[in-house]
C-alpha cells in the first residue's frame, strides 16, 4: 500500500520574512552560489526569531515519527515578480529551512550549504560513449541510505534532503520513503548481515553538468562499514552503491535485501515536482524515486536540484 505523504505548504508571508531577513543583513543574490553557510546559520540559529519556526516544527514531528520519516516540503512561487529571483529565492528558502532543521555539509568547492546538479541529455550520452558508470534521471533509482565520509569516519546523516529546481519531464513519478518500520523483512535482514558486521560498498559517482557545463562527479569510492549498526543509543542502516564481495553468500544477501524493499507492498509516496523539498530521516529508513518519463524538449537541462547533508549522524566506522 502507497501511503500518501502530507505536504507542508510554506506560506508565502514566512519566506518573504525570511528573504527579508537574508536581504537586510547579507545583500541580494544573484546567484546560487551567493548563499552561504556562515550566512545561513547566523540568520538561523536564534530559533525564538527563525520565520520558519513553525514550519520546522511541523518537519519535525513527520522525519522523528519512526513510522513516518519523511516530510514533504512545497517552497512557494511569486515571491519575487522577477522570474529568475523568484527561482533564487526558492532555493534560498529551502536552504534556509534545512539550516534550521539541521546543520549541513559545505560543498568545499562552493562554500554552499547543498551541492547544485545538473543533468543533461549532452552530458549523459558523453558518459554513455565514454563507458562510465552513472545514474540517470531515467535510470529506476533503488531504495537505499546515503552516506558520508567525515575524514576518517563514514557517518550515516540523520537527514538527507533533495530541493527540486526544475525537473523537465511530463511525468517525473513519485518518490518514495519506506521506514524500517514499515519493512516486512527487516529483522530477517538485520539478523543475515548482523550488527556492526563489515561489508565492502563500490560506491557508484553522480554525474551531472556542473554550473558552466562541466562534468562534475561524486567520487566513486569503496568502503568498508556495517550495513547495520548500533550504537549504545540508536540503531542506523546504510545500503548504498554495490555491494561487492569474494563471498556469494554476501552479494546473495544484498540482491535479496533489494528486491525485499523494492517489493515491500507498503511504503510513503508524493509526487515529484518543481519547487519540492523531500527531508529523509536518513538513519532509519530507505528512499527511491520512480523512472522519469516524457521528457520535454527544447531544455538546456533534464533537471536540476539541490542536495542537502546534516553534519550530524551517527558513525558506523572509523579508520586509522
Amino acid at each position: 500500500m502507497y501511503f500518501q505523504a502530507d505536504t507542508i505548504a510554506i506560506e508565502k508571508t514566512e519566506v518573504s520574512s525570511f528573504i527579508d531577513s537574508y536581504v537586510t543583513n547579507f545583500g541580494n543574490i544573484s546567484s546560487l552560489s551567493d548563499i552561504k553557510t556562515k550566512d545561513l546559520k547566523e540568520l538561523t540559529k536564534d530559533s525564538r526569531t527563525n520565520p520558519f519556526k513553525d514550519s520546522i516544527e511541523k518537519i519535525k514531528t513527520q522525519t522523528d515519527d519512526d513510522k513516518i520519516g519523511i516530510s514533504v516540503v512545497d517552497i512557494p512561487s511569486g515571491i519575487s515578480e522577477d522570474k529568475k529571483l523568484d527561482v533564487l529565492y526558492g532555493c534560498l528558502s529551502a536552504a534556509g529551512l534545512m539550516e534550521s532543521l539541521s546543520e549541513l555539509v559545505e560543498d568545499k568547492k562552493s562554500g554552499t550549504p547543498f551541492t547544485l546538479y545538473n543533468a543533461s541529455k549532452e552530458n549523459e550520452e558523453k558518459l554513455v560513449e565514454a563507458g562510465l558508470k552513472f545514474y540517470s534521471p531515467e535510470d529506476r533509482l533503488g531504495f537505499h541510505t546515503d552516506g558520508l565520509i567525515d575524514g576518517a569516519k563514514v557517518k550515516v546523516p540523520n537527514y538527507i534532503a533533495v530541493y527540486n529546481i526544475m525537473v523537465a519531464y511530463r511525468k517525473p513519478g513519485n518518490f518514495y520513503y519506506l521506514p524500517k518500520s514499515l519493512w516486512k523483512d527487516y529483522n530477517k535482514f538485520r539478523d543475515a548481515f548482523g550488527i556492526n558486521k563489515d561489508v565492502s560498498f563500490s560506491m557508484t559517482p553522480i554525474v551531472y553538468a556542473g554550473k558552466d557545463g562541466e562534468l562534475v562527479s561524486s567520487e566513486g569510492k569503496t568502503l568498508t562499514c556495517p550495513v547495520f549498526s548500533s550504537d549504545s543509543c540508536t540503531d542506523a542502516i546504510f545500503f548504498n552503491g554495490e555491494v561487492s564481495s569474494d563471498c556469494n553468500k554476501i552479494t546473495t544477501l544484498a540482491a535479496e535485501m533489494t528486491e525485499s524493499l523494492l517489493d515491500n507492498p507498503d511504503r510513503w509516496a508524493a509526487p515529484i515536482k518543481n519547487r519540492r523539498l523531500f527531508i529523509m530521516n536518513n538513519k532509519s529508513g530507505f528512499h527511491a524515486r520512480d523512472i522519469f518519463a516524457d521528457p520535454i524538449d527544447g531544455v538546456r537541462y533534464t533537471r536540476s536540484f539541490m542536495r542537502f547533508v546534516s553534519e550530524e549522524g551517527q558513525c558506523i566506522k572509523e579508520t586509522a
